[in-house]
Formats: structure tokens, C-alpha cells, sequence
């Protein structure tokens, strides 16, 4: 079954679904089953979905996956409110642009001003090298290309065999070309091939593996092992 209308903005939406119910009145549209929503700025697919064609507003449920512009939403429940504003829930949401993946319990992003948060007391940040970015909180700027983190913070990068924690962090992506950073403030330490710092302030470069460290800094060493002379026959 498929219904076709226009929207406020004069676009083309599309609705399939195995079955559909549709009110002309209200504008209304329920689908159930391998529903699939088609708009000229994305598309999307849950088990069931009520959409409002006419305000653009609605739910989806059931193994949601949504592409909407240059952003991949994948949850179980996905509101769409007015002034594209979009709740992602259901437990373990992934939001994923330009190879960076936000996830968590609750994510709520406002397409308008590109910005996405986690709701809940969990939040994870990948990165596109693979580097791991955890808090109890993340803010995600993505016009800006800035991520924030609150409480908890740790970091993980393997490629850097680079493990980080600290009461708050600021992720600056690679938008513009820029080298990407990450700034740990706050209780701050790290360890990187088995050295330890401990500062106020710790700076990374993730691509040059560059670093600062400001106010109270303490770097600990590895002990060297020594080696025992050899002795001649």
C-alpha cells in the first residue's frame, strides 16, 4: 500500500507500508509493516509509523533506521516534532555523521541547528579513527564541529595507545580541514606508552600525536630495566 503527498515545503513524501491507514481530513497517515518513508532530504524505515504529512510530525517504532541528509539515525522509537526536531529512543541509539557515531540511551537533535545531545547518564562518542570518547553527558555541535563532555570522561585510542580521563572535555573534528583535538580539564591524566602526566589542562593532537599539559603538571616515567653487562669467554 503506498499514499503520496506534498509537503509544507512543497516536497514530495512517499509512505508504504503492508498496510496503511490513511485520513484526508487530518492528513494522517498510520503504517504497519516494512514501512518506508521517502523524502527528497532522506528516507526512513521502522515496523510502524503514524505521520502527519500535513505539519510533518510523527513516530516511528520498531527497529528504526532513518537517513536524513548527511545524518543516520538508528533506534527503536524516533519522534519527529515540529521545526525538525527528532527524539531518538529505545535504549541504544546511534546518531552517526561524517564517520563520527554519538550513542546512547536518548539522543534529541535539532536538524536546524545541527546540534545533538544525550539524555541519560551514559554517553559514547566514536570517532572515525576508531578513538572512544565516554562521559555521563555529550553535546554534539556539528556546524561548529565540537563536541562537549561532562562527568566521567575517558578516552580510549588504540591507534594512539592512548588511554585519558577528566571531569570535562572538548572534541574539535576535523571540519575545515583543521587537525582534530581533544582538551581534558579537570582531575586530567593520561597514559601513552606506559608515561604517565597528570595536569590541570592536557591537550592531544589525535593525527600528529602532539600534546600540551598546563597547571600542576606531574609526568611519570617508566623505571628502565637494566641490562646485565655480558661477560667475555
Amino acid at each position: 500500500t503506498l499514499v503520496s503527498a506534498q509537503t509544507t515545503e512543497n516536497q514530495p513524501v512517499e509512505i508504504s507500508g503492508d498496510t496503511i491507514e490513511y485520513n484526508s481530513k487530518t492528513q494522517i497517515t498510520t503504517a504497519v509493516g516494512n514501512v518506508n518513508i521517502k523524502r527528497v532530504d532522506g528516507n526512513a524505515q521502522a515496523a510502524r509509523a503514524e505521520y502527519n504529512l500535513k505539519q510533518e510530525i510523527g513516530q516511528l517504532t520498531g527497529n528504526v533506521r532513518m537517513q536524513y541528509n548527511d545524518v543516520t539515525i538508528k533506534c527503536e522509537t524516533l519522534d519527529l516534532l515540529a521545526g525538525k526536531h527528532l527524539i531518538a529512543s529505545g535504549g541504544d541509539v546511534y546518531l552517526t555523521k561524517a564517520g563520527d557515531t554519538l550513542n546512547a540511551a536518548k539522543v534529541e537533535y535539532f536538524d536546524q541547528r545541527k546540534f545533538a545531545q544525550t539524555i541519560g547518564d551514559w554517553a559514547k562518542l566514536t570517532t572515525a579513527d576508531a578513538s572512544v570518547l565516554t562521559a555521563e553527558y555529550i553535546s554534539y555541535d556539528m556546524q561548529a564541529g565540537q563536541a562537549i563532555a561532562e562527568r566521567q570522561v575517558k578516552i580510549d585510542a588504540p591507534a594512539r595507545k592512548l588511554v585519558a580521563a577528566g571531569d570535562h572535555a572538548v572534541y574539535l573534528d576535523n571540519k575545515a580541514g583543521r587537525e582534530p583535538v581533544i582538551t581534558l580539564t579537570g582531575n586530567a591524566w593520561a597514559i601513552q606508552d606506559g608515561n604517565k602526566i597528570t595536569g590541570n589542562t592536557l591537550i592531544f593532537k589525535t593525527e600528529s600525536s602532539e600534546g600540551e599539559a598546563k597547571g600542576k603538571v606531574v609526568l611519570q616515567l617508566p623505571p628502565q630495566q637494566k641490562t646485565k653487562p655480558s661477560v667475555a669467554s
